[in-house]
């Protein structure tokens, strides 16, 4: 990609810098795309907060965390979990309110999928998807009110076949690294970006 094409270079080389630090710690990684959005009610509150995506990639982390504690004891065998991701803040054409897109990294002997992220007869499965749900309601502290997830958690988008499962000794490697990288770059492109207020629009992981 070119910046001709109204991309940005320098955020094209840090997802590719992200997802090959996930290839070399996970050959087999497994790359989740999701959109993250907010509630009308409230949300001036939630427009200057600058930090939404630092809480809610702990929440995350700390829930699979506990999850692959719960497993250990249960005497179940439990896979490194380190969770890699690149993000960008965006702002629709018609409200201008941002939105977030994240592209979650993670080994894919530990998920690889999403899982079961809506209601199965009312109840919801414990699965990835669930975590990740669970971790952006809890950034908006909205967790608190009643029927929380039925209201809330239609704010969180799986992207349609957004999800990848790479693996670098898999057959035509090359043709899905690339192919992934060209879904992946949707995150580096210049439009619907705003700079007024001096924010970051991207960030990745650091390592």
């Amino acid at each position: 990609m070119s910046n001709d094409m109204g991309y940005n270079q320098h955020h094209i080389n840090r997802i590719h810098e992200t997802l090959q630090n996930s290839l070399r710690e996970y050959p087999r990684t497994f790359i989740l795309n999701i959109i993250l959005r907010f509630p009308d009610a409230n949300y001036e509150s939630y427009k200057t907060d600058h930090q939404l995506i630092t809480r809610f990639m702990e929440s995350l982390k700390s829930q699979i965390k506990q999850t692959q504690k719960r497993k250990v004891k249960q005497g179940k065998r439990v896979h490194p979990r380190n969770v890699r991701y690149v993000w960008a803040r965006e702002f629709g054409e018609e409200k201008g309110k941002k939105h977030y897109h994240v592209a979650l990294m993670l080994n894919n002997d530990a998920y690889y999928s999403a899982g079961t992220y809506y209601p199965i007869q009312g109840h919801y499965v414990h699965c990835l998807g669930l975590m990740i749900m669970e971790a952006w309601i809890r950034t908006l502290n909205l967790h608190a009110y009643q029927e929380y997830q039925k209201k809330y958690y239609p704010l969180i988008e799986f992207v349609h076949e957004g999800d990848f499962n790479l693996n670098t000794n898999g057959e035509n490697f090359a043709w899905h690294y690339d192919t992934i990288m060209r879904r992946l770059s949707y995150l580096a492109k210049r439009f619907s970006k705003d700079n007024s207020d001096k924010h970051r629009n991207f960030g990745c992981s650091q390592s």
